[in-house]
């Protein structure tokens, strides 16, 4: 536990008061009648109240600013001397503050590159972007408070956007307590190698086996975590990116089956991962696919599409996957 670093009030002493009768050679001191000995003013006593102040102040700054380093700024200023608790709201404020605001910043960030021919600026410096050669005034100081509030630019498929920077939220594990160093390891995770990328998973079905593992974990581990529900909806994801939203590297699309190394990731996950609640739910569907003999499509219409619906047992099983997790994992 970090100590807090705030100053607190200086201790009252207890000062014993003279009687004014009994020996007048008696050098004794006794409390006067009906009057109590001051009580000594702990840290303890005070530091609820500085704490929630710290908290207090970043919700303040949250529901007003339009830049995500006005968080950062006052972030940086406190999070060192609180407690490890109170470094975990600061930091769910500012992550749900990008939560709400990243859409719409990204939406004026659209505007601004069809303006002057900014895209093409952008992208002619190159990635991770290069502020120093920005040579236009008032793109270089919108790139740099972007960077400044811990956002990176990215493209996808051709459009430019920010995205929350995990690997520089990083430098804020130190002061967060197990529960958030371990969403943050799972949000970096993602950041860093997401699963899936224009339309097509890009890692393997066995990593992603392993990325719910992990996702697991957390929930399992902190089953009252002050992120418990991002995590809930983060496992969900995975889970359905695994089972159900499967693409042409999944299927083989003359027999409409499960391709074998798909099925064999599953098959090794319930083997290697035996004491994990997912395996209960992998098993169920492995078993389903068995029955329909690997078979998880009806051949497409000519002329329309090539893969047809899921069979029925297949689809009703993919549809009760939200269900399935509340159930394991709880609301």
């Amino acid at each position: 536990m970090k100590n807090s670093g705030y100053l607190v009030l200086s201790s009252v002493l207890a000062i014993g008061l003279l009687t004014g009768c009994g020996n007048s050679g008696s050098t004794s001191s006794q409390p006067v009648q009906g009057e109590t000995t001051p009580q000594t003013n702990t840290p303890q006593k005070n530091q609820p109240t500085v704490e929630q102040d710290v908290i207090k102040q970043m919700q303040d700054i949250a529901s007003q600013a339009k830049e995500p380093v006005e968080l950062i700024t006052y972030l940086d200023k406190t999070i060192k001397s609180v407690k490890s608790e109170t470094a975990d709201r600061l930091f769910v404020i500012l992550d749900d503050y990008y939560a709400t605001h990243l859409i719409g910043l990204n939406e004026s960030f659209s505007k601004l590159l069809a303006e002057n021919n900014n895209a093409q600026k952008l992208y002619e410096i190159g990635f991770p972007v290069d502020v120093t050669k920005i040579q236009e005034e008032p793109l270089k100081k919108y790139v740099q408070d972007k960077l400044a509030g811990k956002l990176a630019l990215t493209d996808n498929e051709g459009d430019l956007f920010w995205m929350v920077d995990y690997d520089a939220l990083k430098q804020y594990s130190r002061y967060l307590t197990d529960d958030m160093k371990s969403y943050l390891e799972l949000q970096w995770d993602e950041y860093n190698k997401p699963i899936s990328r224009d339309g097509s998973l890009t890692i393997s079905h066995q990593e992603l086996g392993e990325r719910i593992v992990k996702v697991e974990k957390y929930l399992t581990s902190y089953k009252n975590g002050i992120k418990k529900t991002d995590v809930r909806n983060l496992y969900q994801t995975y889970l359905q990116e695994y089972l159900s939203n499967y693409r042409y590297d999944a299927i083989d699309e003359k027999t409409m089956k499960l391709l074998p190394k798909v099925k064999k990731a599953y098959e090794q996950f319930i083997k290697t991962h035996s004491d994990t609640k997912t395996t209960s739910i992998i098993a169920e569907y492995l078993q389903i696919i068995n029955q329909n003999k690997d078979v998880i499509y009806e051949h497409g219409k000519a002329g329309e599409s090539i893969i047809g619906d899921a069979k029925p047992d297949i689809s009703k099983f993919w549809g009760s996957l939200p269900q399935k997790v509340e159930q394991t994992f709880g609301a």
